[in-house]
């Protein structure tokens, strides 16, 4: 529940700075905005206060928000008011480049709001990192894995990426990567090169699978970080420090080959042979169920890269670019049919999950950095050339600077309306489409 009201109050959040964006620009340039909404009303269902020329308010119907600003044919679709002529503080009345302005303002602000939270986090956090010449022993590759699916195995070494190196192994498994035109693994397996074709459906297996499960990990050396109270692991004489280097005398030099040597010698006697100061020491005992009760201490240490001030703004940028980016890799594919668009769409429900996962998987940074990403959609969403929308209504606004020519109201009227049933559909849509995913 808590999950729920905090992604509920984030989408508002995000809602009313794109508004704002609009209302911003409008005063700015001195039109009147009549009304400014949280959720759009019905039948005068509302909880409103007006406020010199303005009524600030909620409405009951909890998709998006809206402003309404005089001599605009927008969702409010008031007609008669178009038929008067022009007044000086109407958004008919203003330049070309004002009322772009003022129909970009929502953009340029969820825009901005993304940025400065990515901007933020790095300040906070920095970026961790695991360089990819950190992973000279290959990666780790879960047999449950989308990885092991595509074909990589546990001890391949990744060469290129789409035909480069990245820099850091987070770049190798960024949704980026699958999202590109025949993307590709090269990697190295016992001496020999191959190349991993990735199915261009592969990025929409991989939203679907939970959160917290990579394609692949880096394969590492590890030492005990703990050894939990009364375990087979405490009983034997193991201690925070020690290195395990065989089970039964199979080599555990990587912690995954430890797992499978305790799997395989469950409810049996085993000799263990750990590097303790310097020393080989040989510990026996007796596996049961729940294996030896260890915490690993990964030998990889992981970087931070750290940002101050001026350096969080351009990378914040460069990140919210890059959800952008994706967005549109990932339309592209969808009508070329690769992905599915049921199965990659969300609509309100979808989002409100996924919030909670965030939250529930990477805390508070991982419920804001979810929120950047949203208003990053939102930018993009609201760009597209779609009637109702912003980018609609900019197209509408660049074909009448071109041509010096208004379009009539009754095709205005009509631009409106296609687009709101488009939009609407597309909600109706997503919403079921949630409610289906939610029962499977």
């Amino acid at each position: 529940m808590v999950n729920i009201l905090l992604a509920i109050l984030a989408l508002s959040i995000l809602i009313v700075i794109h508004e704002f964006g609009h209302f911003l620009f409008a005063r700015l340039f001195g039109m009147r905005v009549e009304k400014f909404f949280l959720f759009f009303e019905i039948k005068n269902i509302k909880l409103s206060k007006k406020i010199k020329d303005t009524e600030y308010g909620i409405g009951i119907i909890p998709f998006g928000g809206y402003v309404k600003i005089s001599g605009i044919l927008d969702e409010n679709m008031d007609k008669e008011a178009l038929k008067e002529p022009p007044k000086p503080y109407e958004f008919r009345s203003k330049p070309i480049w004002q009322r772009i302005l003022v129909m970009l303002g929502g953009i340029i602000f969820n825009t901005i709001t993304a940025i400065l939270i990515f901007a933020a986090l790095k300040s906070i956090y920095g970026e961790p990192m695991i360089l990819s010449k950190q992973l000279e022993n290959g990666i780790f590759v879960s047999e449950n894995s989308l990885g092991y699916q595509l074909g990589l195995r546990t001890g391949d070494k990744i060469t290129s990426v789409n035909g480069t190196l990245p820099e850091t192994y987070e770049a190798m498994i960024n949704p980026q990567v699958f999202l590109k035109d025949n993307p590709y693994y090269e990697i190295i397996r016992n001496g020999e090169k191959q190349k991993i074709n990735i199915p261009a459906d592969f990025v929409g297996k991989l939203s679907k699978q939970k959160r917290g499960e990579p394609v692949f990990l880096p394969r590492f050396e590890y030492t005990i970080a703990e050894v939990a109270p009364n375990s087979v692991a405490a009983s034997m004489g193991i201690q925070k420090g020690d290195k395990i280097l065989s089970v039964n005398d199979t080599k555990t030099r990587y912690f995954d080959e430890l797992k499978t040597a305790i799997n395989e010698n469950k409810n049996k006697d085993i000799t263990i042979k750990v590097l303790r100061s310097g020393q080989e020491i040989e510990l026996k005992g007796k596996l049961g169920e729940k294996g030896l009760g260890i915490v690993p201490n990964q030998e990889i240490a992981e970087k931070i890269k750290r940002y101050n001030f001026f350096e969080a703004i351009p990378a914040g940028a460069v990140e919210s670019w890059n959800f952008v980016v994706m967005n549109i890799q990932g339309l592209r594919k969808i009508f070329r049919g690769e992905l599915s668009f049921s199965e990659n769409v969300r609509g309100p429900l979808g989002i409100i999950e996924t919030f909670g996962q965030a939250r529930n998987n990477g805390g508070w940074f991982g419920f804001l950095k979810l929120t950047a990403i949203i208003s990053v959609i939102l930018a993009f969403t609201n760009l597209l050339p779609i009637p109702a929308l912003d980018g609609g209504h900019v197209v509408l606004l660049i074909y009448e600077g071109i041509t010096r020519r208004e379009p009539s109201i009754k095709v205005r009227e009509a631009i409106q309306i296609a687009g709101f049933f488009i939009i609407i559909g597309l909600m109706i849509f997503a919403t079921f489409n949630d409610i289906l995913r939610f029962f499977r």
